[in-house]
């Protein structure tokens, strides 16, 4: 117990010294070490304060920084017959030394410099001007030396450790705080006794006053138990009479009460005459069969029976018929169907397009996919380039692209049964694009991005990109990333606005087909001929939805964490929502006020003002309000997590498609793969370090991902 004093007043002297603090607090403190326990008046006496204010709020400070402990006890003086509370001061040296232990790590945390997360750190510098800028900012200036400034045009310099922290504070800060820490270690090497209030005023030592200030004794007034509420009689029984019966059942007294009973209820709910009985005939619809009238009626039933029996076999007979019959003119149509296209395909009218074959059709072989120089762990591949093999139309290998194709592996797990028409195979038309009659399509809103120049004359590889966003997303979350990869590509990029989302018109419906069918419609539209499509997240699932259902509609695509997999979506999403309804019903008028409720629920900063992009002031009025419809969202989020297509190899894309994931997300486990094979049998898998955001985590990564997957081939 002695060291555990000695470091209170160690302590105590260290960090309550002035002109910050009172130098009171020190002798407070050496007062309740010496005397273990004081009542306030004669803690007032020894530090010769005649106002019990002062002293009042010198030791609530004191207890506020767990130095120590007030409790407070009832006490009768004498020659008064109405007791006072008197208030106690004592030392709980156990909490003390907790925070202590806990002051002293906060100290080293505080003089430590926060950690910048990647995407905010501005690692490039200019030399001449000072200005710093992060990996997002510099991707929009760059010159055949690196990355240029935008302020003076200078050539920037990558400073990857400049916002390392530095430790001459923390070793300074250590210095100073050893005599603390060194008595901290020899304090955790001992057992500190418990010195609660009843242990500190039997050891308590007592105060020797005056003559002049001497005080009346009083005696501990025991705290009456309550017996019961004030105001409230007791309204209880006040006695319970229990009879215990060695009987087996009721009596036949009892049985007959019971029976008569019964009968009197149900002469009371008997029907009236005109209710039971046929006022036409006499007949009577009584709803209490009796014995003979049971028996007659179950034969009746079985005779029903078999008379629908008959009935049935002979519908189905009749039925079957018809089917087959059915099947014969369909057959016949069909084939009719199949030569008026193929003389329409002599003729050239119309622009060829692939087809897939029918839903009940067997499906075809997918064509082997082989790694020249496989990893040692084929599921978890980097973005290194390494030469790899690639499986063309005909199903030979060809070594164009330096990224590592990923190998199908293992088992297609089981997946969920298939919805009747969710797959639609792709049919020779002279339409460009046709949209289901069961979807209403909405205009997309878009920002066109337009690199400087192209990089080759061919039409084939300077085709636009259409860039999907997330879900509670828009266009502008991905306005940097589209500005570098058209500089890069020299080729056209289309950044949409999704249904619900960013300026695009509002829909009760939000599924996958429906983001599909409105990116159809945007193309049919903008006359885009075989686009590239990249989407992350919400905007993969469309993208993938979109090249599975229309193949010829689409050159090649990129999905960003996500998988073509039934997938629980997440739970933060629900409380994403239900903070964005908080938010709307506070009727906030500044983002502060919105990140402090949309702070309850998410921790990260950047996360945090991803959400609130969608908010805005409507003209007229001062509260903020979101962009997205969040009821129609909030309703969408327990499918969002679905997919479309439920039957791997019924329907394929047979074309390049680029599968970008992140390290730490869990969104494109390894577990999926050999189901993006059957899906997309031409994929390739690029691993990102980031998590599910790794567009904004590692914008640098996913861009020469992209740029590998999507630049133009050298012929061998």
């Amino acid at each position: 117990m002695d060291l555990a004093k000695q470091l209170v007043r160690s302590c105590a002297r260290a960090f309550y010294q002035q002109p910050s603090f009172d130098v009171r607090h020190i002798l407070v403190i050496d007062a309740l070490v010496i005397h273990s326990a004081l009542r306030d008046d004669d803690l007032a006496y020894l530090l010769s304060m005649t106002a019990m204010k002062d002293l009042h709020k010198l030791c609530t400070k004191l207890r506020d920084d767990r130095f120590l402990a007030i409790h407070i006890r009832s006490e009768l003086k004498e020659g008064s017959v109405r007791p006072v509370n008197r208030t106690y001061y004592f030392i709980d040296y156990r909490q003390t030394i907790d925070y202590i232990k806990w002051r002293v790590y906060k100290l080293g945390k505080d003089m430590q410099v926060p950690s910048v997360p990647a995407n905010e750190r501005k690692e490039y510098v200019c030399p001449r001007c000072k200005a710093d800028f992060t990996q997002m900012e510099v991707l929009d200036t760059v010159g055949p030396l690196g990355f240029i400034c935008q302020k003076c045009e200078h050539i920037l310099s990558h400073e990857a450790d400049r916002t390392s922290a530095g430790h001459e504070k923390v070793t300074r800060l250590n210095n100073q705080l050893k005599f603390i820490t060194d008595q901290l270690l020899r304090i955790d090497s001992m057992v500190v006794p418990d010195n609660d209030f009843e242990l500190a005023i039997q050891s308590a030592l007592p105060v020797v006053r005056d003559a002049q200030h001497q005080v009346a004794r009083s005696t501990v007034v025991e705290p009456a138990k309550p017996t019961s509420v004030k105001g409230l009689a007791d309204t209880g029984p006040k006695k319970i009479d229990i009879n215990i019966s060695n009987s087996e059942g009721p009596t036949e007294e009892e049985r007959e009460a019971e029976r008569l009973r019964k009968e009197k209820i149900a002469k009371q709910n008997a029907l009236p005459s005109w209710m039971s009985s046929s006022t036409i005939d006499g007949a009577s619809y009584s709803a209490t069969p009796t014995a003979g009238g049971t028996a007659s009626n179950v034969e009746a039933d079985k005779q029903t029976l078999k008379r629908t029996q008959a009935l049935d076999e002979s519908q189905a007979q009749e039925l079957s018929s018809y089917m087959e019959n059915l099947k014969r003119e369909q057959a016949a149509l069909a084939a009719k169907k199949e030569e008026e296209s193929e003389d329409d395909d002599d003729e050239g009218d119309f622009e060829d397009v692939i087809t897939t074959r029918p839903v009940n059709s067997t499906p075809a072989p997918a064509p082997a996919i082989t790694a020249l120089k496989p990893a040692p762990s084929p599921l978890r591949q980097s973005i290194v380039p390494n030469k790899s093999a690639r499986v063309n139309g005909n199903g030979a290998p060809s070594l164009k692209r330096e990224m590592r194709m990923m190998p199908r592996v293992g088992a297609r797990p089981v997946l969920r049964g298939l919805h009747p028409g969710c797959l639609r195979p792709s049919v020779v038309t002279n339409r460009f694009y046709s949209t289901s009659g069961s979807i209403t399509t909405v205009p997309l809103v878009y920002d066109l991005h337009e690199p400087a120049k192209l990089v080759s004359d061919n039409p084939g590889r300077t085709s636009p990109i259409l860039f999907l966003h997330g879900l509670f997303g828009s266009k502008k979350n991905n306005r940097g990333i589209s500005k570098a990869l058209a500089r890069d590509l020299g080729r056209s990029i289309y950044a949409l606005d999704l249904r619900n989302h960013g300026d695009s018109p509002h829909d009760p419906r939000h599924d996958y087909m429906a983001m599909a069918e409105d990116v159809g419609a945007f193309m049919e539209e903008h006359k885009i001929d075989k686009p590239t499509i990249i989407g992350h997240s919400m905007g993969a699932k469309a993208a993938m939805t979109l090249a599975l259902r229309s193949p010829e509609l689409v050159k090649d695509i990129v999905a960003v964490d996500n998988a073509p997999v039934d997938a629980v979506l997440g739970t933060d999403f629900a409380k994403y929502v239900r903070n964005m309804k908080k938010i709307e019903e506070a009727n906030v008028s500044s983002l502060k006020e919105a990140d402090a409720i949309m702070a309850e629920v998410e921790e990260s900063l950047p996360i945090r003002q991803f959400l609130l992009g969608n908010l805005y002031t409507p003209k007229g009025q001062k509260t903020k309000k979101f962009r997205v419809p969040i009821d129609i969202l909030g309703k969408a989020l327990s499918h969002m997590g679905d997919f479309p297509y439920k039957e791997p190899g019924k329907v394929r894309f047979q074309k390049p498609a680029l599968f970008v994931r992140g390290t730490k997300s869990k969104y494109v486990p390894d577990e999926v793969l050999p189901v993006v094979g059957e899906f997309f049998p031409l994929f390739e898998v690029v691993d990102v370090e980031a998590g599910h955001w790794l567009i904004s985590e590692n914008p640098e990564a996913f861009r020469q991902a992209v740029v590998r997957f999507l630049s133009p081939e050298e012929e061998e």
